[in-house]
């Protein structure tokens, strides 16, 4: 039997089949084009058992060659411990790297850094790993009394030594739950506002601040967007309150977005009131839901443990009040950490920060200790951003004070604030903010990060998708890109090499245009003269107001850039019997074929001795005199090659057709 048409029966190549019979102790050299009838038959009829012995062998020659790889990389970079703090010039000397690269990949990051500026930590693991470079964190470099948190920061803000001062505040409640579980719907029906409706997609698109006063006491909730593009956003929105309020479906139970806002409460180490929802559904069971919030560890009361559980339905309002009063019950026993003092200047933490077209950089605060006047000035890190020049509550109305607990929207900063900042309201101006930054707010779009040439890293083999992206608010510009960053493959990838808040600009025209990038917005949109600017000069804007739909996008252009999948199907085989005639690239001969069918205009393997020549195509079969479309098995037939390869007798060809097929990306978003 040939050793092609035994390879064939097989389904594995020549060269692979020749490795199993070294493996198995038959010998039939490299040069051999025929084995033994006994030992094909032996071959085929034990193939399971060798098949076995060869994926074996593979497996072995796949894992020392990854261990090569390991052992070549240990040798050529020994891991680089970083502070969590470090000069960009001191950077470059530690991972060995010329300044002009670090700075040229910190900007290709969108990172503008000069030599003496800091980056952190995460920032310099990012571009090491560019090089190829393994780092790790070495906080003992760092004087500690240099490492203080936010939190750290914030409690040491809020503490007040004078008891006397202290007076009682409301709660400040962060609502967290699944997708669709309801959550947004149980604060509508708390608030008798109809917030729900609204809502793009039933995903929560900013986070709110609200309050509400029930028997003569207030609350103060939180609405974190309950999708699991806001992970960052969750997590800012429980380290500033008292208490939390998870809610579950009771038809679906615990979820991954149940699990972690879980853990994000446990990291709080907040308590926490479960509002088991949509008890009105047929399909509701509160005790199997119990049951997987015990594999949590939260122990429901009436089973013994320490959770406050309520079935709910906010959708018919069952069960509200009873939520009420078990917030206000948990409350009551945190009483002693519930007491801020209104009397000194205000300390309050970012909740929303955006830049609105007419009223400039606008932010919402929680005031958490002291009292936010109209006229205060507004001081993040001992720098002045502005002046509280507009106080508004959630209801939208006017007010010239805002008191601890109280969410306000302030009008009259300079720039827009940063989610998670702490604001420190003052009589005086501190440290003004620089004229450049002025500047760059005045021109109306605040965080603008801009990256070099984008073209340099499209002409590199993978292929990149540039992009300027734009939002209304800087959770859901944040939270886009962190959706985008999910999107790594070796092959393809998007570089966002501008970002920024507000409606699109000539700017925005200027830095697409130059890096040939299209610009996508999301919940802003361009003036028509932008509009038309854009479309004269071939950049392509697009508009979206919900965020699955824009990744969804951005994942079907990646896989449209991605090189086609080319399958071969094997037709047939034949055996060169005679040559004919040849012409520059066409060649005549006669063929007995062997197995399958031949095919007119099909591509042919020109294998010799087991060696592959090359491919060349089939333009003309003939049997006799007739020209047909088809030979089958055990006919001879005159074959015409066109290519510059020669075929020789006792030459076997391999007619396949070939077939292409889209890929696809699966990234977890």
């Amino acid at each position: 039997m040939n050793v092609s048409e035994l390879a064939r029966q097989l389904h594995i190549s020549i060269q692979e089949l020749r490795d199993v019979f070294s493996l198995i102790g038959l010998h039939i050299g490299y040069r051999a084009i025929k084995v033994d009838a006994k030992v094909a038959k032996k071959v085929i009829a034990n193939w399971p058992e060798y098949q076995k012995i060869w994926e074996a062998h593979k497996r072995k020659l796949v894992e020392e060659e990854e261990q090569k790889k390991k052992e070549q990389k240990a040798v050529q970079h020994d891991p680089v411990a970083l502070p969590p703090v470090i000069t960009v010039k001191i950077f470059a000397e530690r991972i060995g790297v010329p300044l002009t690269r670090v700075i040229g990949e910190l900007m290709k990051n969108g990172v503008l850094a000069s030599l003496n500026e800091r980056i952190d930590f995460d920032t310099a693991a990012i571009v090491a790993a560019e090089f190829g470079i393994e780092t790790f964190s070495d906080k003992s470099e760092t004087d500690r009394a240099h490492e203080v948190t936010t939190q750290e920061k914030l409690s040491a803000l809020l503490q007040e030594h004078d008891a006397q001062a202290l007076a009682h505040r409301p709660p400040v409640v962060v609502v967290m739950g699944h997708v669709d579980h309801g959550k947004t719907k149980l604060l509508d029906a708390i608030r008798k506002t109809d917030v729900v409706a609204g809502e793009s997609g039933g995903i929560t698109q900013h986070i709110g601040a609200y309050q509400i006063e029930r028997a003569g006491r207030r609350i103060t909730f939180i609405d974190t967007p309950g999708h699991e593009a806001f992970t960052s956003m969750r997590s800012r929105g429980a380290r500033i309150a008292d208490l939390a309020i998870l809610v579950v479906a009771a038809d679906d139970g615990v979820m991954p977005q149940t699990e972690e806002a879980i853990r994000i409460i446990n990291q709080a180490h907040i308590p926490l009131v479960v509002a088991v929802n949509k008890m009105d559904k047929p399909e509701a069971n509160l005790e199997k839901t119990k049951t997987m919030l015990a594999q949590f560890d939260l122990l429901p009361e009436d089973w013994g443990g320490k959770i406050p559980v309520v079935p709910i339905s906010a959708l018919k309002g069952d069960g509200l009040d009873k939520l009420l009063e078990m917030v206000f019950l948990v409350a009551d026993v945190e009483g002693d950490r519930l007491r801020a003092n209104p009397h000194k200047p205000a300390v309050a933490t970012v909740v929303e920060a955006h830049v609105d077209k007419g009223e400039g950089p606008v932010a919402t605060l929680l005031v958490q200790a002291g009292t936010l006047h109209q006229g205060d000035y507004l001081n993040v890190d001992g720098v002045t951003l502005g002046r509280a020049r507009m106080l508004r509550n959630d209801q939208g109305t006017v007010v010239v004070a805002a008191d601890p607990s109280t969410p306000v929207q302030v009008l009259g900063f300079k720039q827009a604030a940063t989610i998670g900042d702490i604001v420190e309201a003052s009589a005086k101006a501190l440290t003004k903010i620089s004229k450049a930054r002025v500047r760059a707010a005045e021109s109306a779009q605040a965080f603008t990060a801009t990256t070099s040439n984008a073209q340099e890293e499209q002409s590199r083999k993978k292929h990149i998708i540039p992009v300027v992206l734009k939002a209304d608010v800087l959770g859901s510009l944040e939270a886009i890109i962190a959706q985008i960053e999910k999107m790594e493959h070796p092959e393809v990838g998007i570089k966002i090499i501008a970002k920024g808040l507000g409606n699109v600009t000539e700017s925005d025209l200027q830095q697409a245009q130059a890096a040939n990038a299209r610009i996508i917005g999301f919940h802003v949109h361009a003036l028509p003269e932008i509009a038309l600017r854009a479309k004269d000069g071939g950049i392509a804007i697009t508009y979206y107001d919900v965020i699955y739909e824009l990744t969804k996008q951005l994942k079907k252009d990646l896989a449209d850039l991605l090189p086609l999948i080319v399958e071969r199907k094997l037709l047939g085989t034949a055996q060169i019997i005679a040559l004919f005639r040849e012409a520059e690239k066409l060649q005549v001969a006669g063929c007995r074929v062997t197995g399958g069918t031949l095919t007119a205009d099909a591509h042919v393997t020109i294998l010799r001795n087991g060696e592959v020549l090359g491919v060349v195509r089939i333009i003309r079969l003939q049997i006799g005199k007739q020209a047909v479309v088809e030979v089958p098995q055990g006919s001879e037939c005159g074959i015409a090659l066109e290519g510059k390869l020669r075929v020789q007798e006792q030459d076997v060809l391999e007619v396949f057709a070939e077939q292409t097929k889209k890929r696809t990306l699966e990234f977890t978003l």
